[in-house]
């Protein structure tokens, strides 16, 4: 059976201390089985039972451990904090998932990749600038000629969607940032119904908009 020893006496504020695995003068063995409940407290606990020199049995000394949490533990709006930007940093990851993921237009896929994003604009440009015709391609389909028309179509439906998947984002920040609770907080979800109060005027126009359509 594995052992650790520990301080027999605790210090004024109720600690063991660290276990180690070599006995000195003043520490009582601790068997292996009770390692964990010890680590769990951090050393605040009572020796309920001592035989040979071993602690047979502990608990939990509460009032030194809440003691010691209240001072160095985490505190609930440190908690609730951490919860919100963990959240926060979790939907902006799936956001930017989404709008990469893209969109079906007229019968085809299309990826928005950094590149994807890139071509358009360029050949957006080539449009601006008086091209009749654009080569491009959609997912898993051969690269062939879009009329001005049709690729100007594709780029509003484009650029549509990654507007509206950013102006939803950060009014979800926004909602985020304004509960209350870490069980709040960790039930987000995206995709889930913004309150209207906090909407950007952008996403309420964008909602209004797809009502419309």
């Amino acid at each position: 059976m594995a052992m650790w020893y520990v301080n027999l006496e605790a210090t004024q504020n109720g600690n063991h201390g660290n276990p180690v695995s070599n006995y000195t003068e003043g520490k009582i063995g601790l068997p292996d089985q009770l390692l964990g409940d010890y680590i769990q407290w951090k050393g605040f606990v009572n020796f309920t039972s001592i035989v040979d020199d071993v602690v047979v049995a502990l608990e939990v000394n509460q009032e030194a451990y809440d003691a010691w949490e209240d001072e160095h533990g985490i505190k609930p709006e440190d908690e609730l904090k951490t919860a919100k930007e963990a959240k926060i940093q979790e939907m902006s990851d799936t956001c930017a998932d989404v709008i990469v993921a893209g969109i079906d237009y007229n019968g085809s896929h299309y990826s928005m990749t950094v590149e994807d994003q890139l071509n358009m604009a360029s050949l957006l440009s080539q449009i601006q600038n008086g091209e009749a015709v654009v080569p491009y391609h959609a997912d898993g389909e051969e690269c062939r000629f879009y009329q001005a028309s049709e690729f100007l179509g594709l780029t509003d439906a484009v650029t549509y969607h990654k507007l509206y998947h950013e102006s939803y984002f950060n009014s979800l920040r926004i909602y985020i940032n304004s509960m209350s609770t870490v069980e709040e907080v960790n039930a987000v979800e995206y995709g889930v119904e913004i309150p209207a109060e906090y909407q950007t005027e952008v996403l309420q126009t964008l909602i209004a908009k797809m009502a419309q359509a």
